[in-house]
């Protein structure tokens, strides 16, 4: 009896050892240097493995350096590792001037397997010659990190405008900081020349809320602070526009009570 006791125990063992590595380690890469233009956009090809079997939902996790480079998508192909053309961004966020968090997520993960698992298109916003880091965070497989994934970083380095020399000056919003935010942000911006720069917060449909007085800007880069605590605007995405003799640009950003 004692025997068949010790052999059912260790059989149960083996299983919860089995059933806590089952989804364990996995890895994800991202190329070691990926070198784009200012103004280009290229795609990034992130690779990796899962456990075989794995299915469900497979969510990555990345750091990237918000004011180097922009997230335009992120595709996914039946091809790939994941099997999975409808991968998509849960969120995207922008922390402070160097840290930015992407989160993608792909539902319905069948037998996934070693090789690409999606891909980044991204563009390149500053240079010449600026350098960041592109660092997968996480990988979780049906809302468990795998803690002992591998996870191998990569840069990307702009070079200058399109056409050589000196990078030009794009006139527009440049972001905001933190995003999302709750009681204030800083909004950064360019101007190509001096004048009156003026702004306007409007919900997502284009109905505008609030008119600020407009800023009196020399050109180059500018920045403020917003406080919309006066506004009584409740929690969501909204754009801000700004408007120069020039244009009319915008932004969106979101407010978390």
């Amino acid at each position: 009896m004692r025997r068949i006791t010790t052999s059912i125990l260790f059989t149960i063992l083996a299983l919860l050892a089995a059933s806590a590595t089952c989804h364990a380690g996995g890895s994800v890469t991202v190329p070691s240097e990926t070198i784009l233009r200012y103004g280009q956009t290229t795609r990034i090809v992130v690779s990796g493995a899962l456990d075989a079997g794995t299915s469900g939902t497979v969510r990555l996790s990345f750091a990237y350096p918000p004011t180097v480079i922009r997230i335009r998508q992120v595709v996914g192909d039946a091809s790939y590792a994941l099997k999975c053309p409808d991968v998509r961004i849960v969120s995207n966020t922008v922390t402070n001037r160097t840290t930015a968090t992407l989160v993608v997520e792909c539902d319905n993960v069948s037998e996934a397997s070693t090789g690409l698992l999606c891909a980044i298109d991204v563009e390149g916003l500053a240079g010449p010659d600026t350098l960041g880091p592109l660092n997968p965070l996480e990988l979780a497989v049906n809302g468990q990190v795998q803690g002992d994934a591998a996870l191998t970083s990569g840069t990307v380095r702009v070079q200058g405008s399109p056409g050589g020399g000196t990078v030009p000056l794009v006139e527009g919003i440049l972001g905001n900081y933190p995003n999302p935010f709750r009681d204030m942000t800083r909004i950064e911006y360019a101007m190509e020349g001096p004048g009156l720069a003026h702004f306007t917060v409007r919900d997502m449909s284009g109905r505008m809320f609030v008119k600020l007085d407009p800023i009196q800007s020399a050109a180059g880069l500018q920045s403020f602070e917003l406080r919309p605590e006066a506004w009584e605007l409740s929690s969501g995405a909204y754009l801000l526009q700004m408007t120069t003799d020039r244009g009319t640009y915008f932004h969106s950003f979101m407010i978390m009570k």
